[in-house]
């Protein structure tokens, strides 16, 4: 997932895709040329996919 600032390793985050709500931690954040790109452990398994952007408007992060 692409992002425009750092988050910390293990930090708390909540992800609104498809109108569903998945919790999870922080397990990465590898900083690019256009931001950053986190990778998140999720609290409950979904079905698995090749990328979160095919399902997910990072408009819509709710970070907090």
């Amino acid at each position: 997932m692409d992002i425009a600032a750092p988050l910390a390793r293990g930090i708390e985050v909540s992800v609104l895709a498809n109108r569903e709500r998945f919790t999870g931690r922080v397990t990465r954040c590898t900083s690019r040329l256009d931001g950053y790109v986190i990778g998140l452990e999720l609290d409950t398994p979904c079905e698995q996919v090749d990328s979160l952007e095919q399902v997910l408007d990072v408009t819509l992060l709710d970070l907090g």
